[in-house]
């Protein structure tokens, strides 16, 4: 789907549509009179996306509709404390509506079109059904109060004759705010220069654990079928080797066998529920301002089939990703820093470490210790590692370095 402004062309920050979405979704209720949503029009979890395209929809499709967060969450998702951050003051309560000279362009690449606007951050979906699971988790996670995210506005939804579709989001702008491909390596590579150890793993598990018990609360599934979770990440591995060349390839063939021993570790039997996750849990998803952490983007892993992506899986997946990253970060920084490897191995150790003992020790004192399968740990974060190279593979060449040199160094080769 594309954005488009009043005068027909792809819209821009400074033309006003994305102010004109957040005066509409901000609005109070008394202040707008688009359609009330529907009974049910959020569920307490998200469902896979429609398989008919909109190319396949009727001429006349229906309506948009706006959904504030909590307005029809039910069951699990309605009960806790009150939201911690609630919906952007109404329009009425403004000096005046916002318009196209509030609007901010991000400056960087992303999937949606994004635009700072005022106080607000609007993200206009790209692809259709992408952001279905992400509207429905943020309405979950706004209506028990969680704090673990940007406030979520509201949402605009499109109702078609097939369900509803999200096509655009509100949320909370963090002032100041970078994510941890900055602040995790400017952190680290201060380290390196004589400055204090980086406290973040240790936030960042707890945070991890804090989402996953919050996410958990939208229901529950049976454990994850063990030999499943292992031939997906076998197939992780036959995919990496098909499509990374040069040195990077040799290396990873030379390490094949090895690399094939982590993963078979993964148990047969896995113990813990599956739950809805995030998906794509890595440094770069947490926003960090005045030493406190948010996570974004739940959009999940763009790896993934859409339909997958929907699915409940195992915590440890997520938990897999994030400590990936941290060794991600220190191959970032070891590339700045030339013959520090050795020293930033080390450390990315001891933080994964950290992260861990955080991640445990927020899960019991949330009397939540089952979310996690830690026997299925070192198998996901090999498997992780392969989907990057994969990853890189695809869409960023220049990625590549990342993985490879954080393999060579744990299982040689």
């Amino acid at each position: 789907m594309q954005a488009l402004s009043a005068r027909g062309v792809p819209a821009r920050a400074g033309d006003g549509l994305a102010a004109d979405l957040v005066n509409a979704i901000t609005a109070g209720p008394a202040d707008d009179d688009a359609p009330a949503p529907s009974a049910g029009a959020a569920s307490v979890a998200p469902t896979p996306p429609d398989q008919a395209r909109a190319a396949d929809l009727p001429a006349t499709p229906g309506h948009v509709e706006i959904t504030r967060p909590g307005q029809n969450a039910t069951g699990p998702s309605a009960a806790g404390p009150a939201p911690a951050a609630g919906p952007a003051p109404s329009s009425a309560g403004r000096s005046r509506p916002l318009t196209g000279a509030d609007e901010r362009d991000f400056g960087v690449d992303m999937t949606n079109w994004s635009v700072a606007v005022g106080q607000s951050v609007v993200k206009v979906i790209h692809a259709w059904g992408s952001a279905d699971r992400a509207g429905v988790i943020l309405d979950h996670l706004a209506s028990i109060g969680s704090g673990v995210t940007p406030a979520l506005r509201g949402r605009l939804d499109w109702v078609h004759p097939r369900g509803r579709a999200t096509v655009a989001m509100v949320t909370e702008l963090i002032p100041g705010a970078t994510d941890g491909w900055t602040w995790a390596v400017d952190d680290v590579l201060a380290h390196l220069d004589g400055g204090p150890e980086p406290t973040w793993p240790r936030q960042l598990g707890a945070l991890a654990a804090r989402l996953h018990t919050d996410l958990a609360r939208m229901g529950q599934g049976p454990p994850a079928h063990g030999r499943r979770v292992r031939a997906d990440a076998h197939d992780a591995l036959t995919e990496a080797l098909a499509v990374t060349g040069g040195d990077a390839g040799r290396r990873l063939r030379d390490r094949r066998g090895v690399l094939e021993q982590v993963l078979d570790t993964i148990p047969d039997d896995l113990t813990a529920p599956t739950i809805h996750l995030h998906g794509d849990l890595h440094v770069g998803q947490v926003l960090r301002a005045n030493e406190r952490y948010w996570v974004i983007d739940f959009d999940g892993d763009p790896q993934q089939p859409a339909a997958q992506q929907h699915r409940r899986d195992l915590a440890a997946r997520d938990v897999a990703h994030l400590l990936t990253s941290v060794e991600l970060v220190a191959s970032v920084c070891a590339r700045r820093r030339d013959g520090a490897e050795q020293t930033l191995r080390t450390w990315a150790g001891a933080g994964r470490a950290q992260v861990l003992a955080a991640y445990r020790a927020e899960l019991a004192a949330r009397q939540s210790c089952g979310l996690l399968d830690a026997a299925a740990l070192e198998g996901l974060i090999v498997a992780q590692l392969l989907r990057e190279l994969t990853y890189a593979a695809t869409y960023l060449p220049r990625w590549q370095y990342a993985a490879d040199t954080a393999l060579t160094f744990r299982y040689g080769g």
